[in-house]
């Protein structure tokens, strides 16, 4: 297509996408043609000429990145955790549980011909080696017709924060919610307040501060940067304050999810595709408090295209993460983990 004489003219947004899949296949200096080209051509000024000076600064970071070392291993995490389906965004309430989002097949809703992969959260026991056995589904109520995932703990694990989402018209719409532990299951999660779930817009991807008095996580309620933002929240005797945009030194006017902060260490580890880095919601880091930073640092290549969404366990350098892979039918993922 790009070949035909008028393909510019006919199909001018043709080679912008066709740079976007050669650089999510890691192919950084075909991309990086392909992108100056489209600049070349491409005479309005909208978003895609304004964004396609920052695909072409990724690739030639990429592609520089490339020719480094690695600083890390990254391995897949054993045991049976990773079973069907995508298998993302895990937290840990003590250390010898894990909890995860995991998109499985559902024979139960199988079974009442609905639809079989329905994303939901699951738990694991702890073994050797950072392996992970004996998954079942959470206890934790579901409702009809919504996902529910991304969960995360008070520092005491009695509480639990989740996202669930539904898709109407097209429109994919999240909301935050918290459930109170109950021996060994969970309540009836109820939705966060105005506070944080601003009606028709999402609110997702919950994190809870180890020292409980911040609720970081993304959203595109007004009053942000641009599309998903992170915000923050105070938690004062379980009460949610009033969500506070992270402001431009962490937002950009793209995307910016999955928000995880490390006290110790005092890093803000989250992902953007707003920034110069492999393209795609790549992993960033900020140092400072929970809930402000300085300007954040690209992570190494490990992150390129793929969105890993992670918790970090002790010691600093060793995470469990859910890493994106992508296959020629479906976008899948898998529980990892990399240590430095």
């Amino acid at each position: 297509m790009l070949a035909m004489p008028n393909a510019s003219t006919m199909f001018p947004l043709a080679r912008f996408w066709y740079g976007v899949t050669l650089r999510a296949n890691a192919k950084y200096d075909e991309a990086l043609s392909q992108f100056q080209q489209f600049k070349q051509e491409y005479k309005v000024l909208d978003d895609y000429s304004n964004r396609v000076n920052l695909e072409i600064a990724c690739c030639e970071f990429a592609s520089n990145e490339m020719k480094k070392p690695s600083r890390f291993e990254v391995t897949k995490m054993a045991g049976n955790i990773n079973q069907g389906g995508a298998n993302y965004a895990a937290a840990q309430p003590d250390r010898g549980t894990l909890y995860f989002t995991s998109s499985r097949l559902d024979q139960a809703e199988l079974e009442k011909k609905n639809s079989p992969f329905v994303n939901n959260i699951y738990e694991a026991v702890a073994g050797e080696n950072d392996s992970y056995s004996g998954e079942k589904k959470a206890q934790i109520p579901v409702a009809k017709g919504f996902d529910q995932g991304t969960p995360a703990f008070s520092p005491d694990g009695n509480t639990l924060y989740l996202t669930r989402w539904t898709t109407k018209d097209g429109v994919k719409l999240a909301t935050i919610f918290s459930s109170s532990k109950q021996g060994d299951t969970w309540a009836e999660p109820k939705p966060l307040d105005a506070a944080v779930n601003v009606a028709g817009y999402s609110s997702k991807e919950p994190f809870v501060t180890p020292d409980g008095k911040y609720l970081v996580f993304a959203s595109n309620r007004p009053g942000g940067m641009g599309k998903f933002d992170l915000w923050f929240s105070t938690i004062v005797d379980g009460r949610i304050g009033t969500a506070q945009n992270m402001g431009t030194t962490i937002n950009t006017k793209d995307e910016e999810q999955a928000p995880f902060y490390d006290a110790k260490a005092k890093v803000l580890v989250f992902s953007t595709d707003g920034r110069i880095g492999f393209g795609g919601l790549d992993f960033f880091q900020s140092k400072g408090s929970s809930a402000t930073g300085v300007s954040p640092r690209t992570w190494e290549h490990h992150s390129t295209h793929k969105k890993m969404m992670c918790i970090m366990r002790r010691p600093i350098a060793t995470w469990v993460c859910a890493k994106a892979i992508s296959a020629p039918t479906a976008r899948l993922s898998a529980a990892w983990k990399f240590t430095a």
